[in-house]
């Protein structure tokens, strides 16, 4: 059963949303305070990998339906998504390989020898995702599939319901000015863009001794992160920041060294204990997603999809956080 619906939030999450609720035939308002090139995806690096959002289970369910879904899409260039190769790095004993499953291909290989602390990479090929091109081509799609765009700031969800009868929430950070108690806060993550060189594969350090490290190819530039401060709002680059993350990358890859600076900014994950996708009334909460927009949003928006077509009696509790 089709219904009118508003999807309130501009970033991957709420465009994809609002893409696969017209899919799905429903009538589709998107209402968002900022355009796509001004929302925190916007300065996403972005690649496909869990990281700070749980809980673990639901969020590799729908990591692994994303996955898909982002692989398909690496066939249409203009929608920013590439398969690119790269790896993990490791250094705990024991890491955290629950991902791996999902991922065809991925191989975990011991490397005690490699110095640095490292114990073990794995390797693999993963979605990258342009996302000044992915949010666009998400714009477009959603365009072309009937979804009317609002550019207007919500203060209440009655205001939402101006729009539509349903209102769906990917409201990131702003989530906290309209649902009392929805408790998101911030995961500042820190990032410099560089000329691409070419040829440039993905790298993932999250156990670095001296901190978050990752190295992200986009076409014409490669995104080099990062930071992970946990409660921090501030957005403005730190060049001590800068300087330490470039540092970093440069010891792992030294081209970075010698690489041209082609922009820098400051994004505000919105963590939470657990990612909100629930349906209450004619409220659908889905947000709190942490750094992991880009990985759930496809299976975060079929699983909205699937709420929206139900009333709200036949919620069912497998759907709720």
């Amino acid at each position: 059963m089709s219904a009118s619906i508003v999807v309130v939030g501009g970033g991957v999450i709420g465009r994809t949303c609002a893409l696969e609720l017209a899919r799905a035939g429903h009538d589709v308002t998107l209402v968002t305070a900022d355009p796509p090139e001004a929302t925190t995806s916007a300065k996403a690096a972005a690649i496909w990998f869990p990281f700070e959002a749980y809980p673990l289970d639901r969020v590799l369910a729908w990591g692994a339906r994303s996955l898909e879904r982002l692989a398909a899409l690496a066939s249409e260039p203009a929608s920013g998504v590439r398969l690119v190769a790269g790896r993990v790095i490791h250094r705990a004993a024991e890491p955290d390989l629950s991902w791996m499953p999902a991922v065809p291909g991925a191989r975990h290989v011991a490397d005690p020898a490699a110095g640095d602390g490292v114990r073990a990479v794995t390797h693999a090929v993963l979605p990258c995702v342009d996302m000044s091109r992915h949010l666009p081509w998400l714009q477009r799609e959603g365009a072309r599939c009937g979804v009317r765009e609002v550019e207007r700031r919500i203060t209440a969800i009655d205001e939402a319901l101006e729009h539509g009868e349903l209102v769906v929430l990917a409201t990131g950070l702003g989530t906290n000015a309209l649902v009392p108690g929805a408790a998101l806060r911030p995961i500042q993550g820190q990032v410099v863009r560089v000329a691409n060189p070419g040829g440039v594969e993905w790298l993932l350090d999250a156990e670095h001794p001296d901190g978050l490290l990752y190295v992200i190819p986009r076409l014409d530039e490669v995104v080099i992160g990062g930071t992970e401060v946990h409660g921090a709002d501030e957005l403005e680059p730190d060049p001590l920041v800068e300087r330490a993350i470039l540092e970093r990358a440069a010891a792992v890859l030294p081209w970075v060294a010698d690489a041209t600076v082609t922009s820098r900014a400051v994004g505000l994950r919105p963590a939470r204990d657990e990612v909100r996708l629930e349906r209450e009334g004619d409220v659908i909460h889905c947000y709190g997603h942490g750094g992991s927009g880009v990985t759930l949003a496809f299976g975060c928006a079929e699983e909205v999809v699937a709420l929206a077509s139900r009333s709200p009696a036949q919620r069912g509790g497998a759907l709720l956080s």
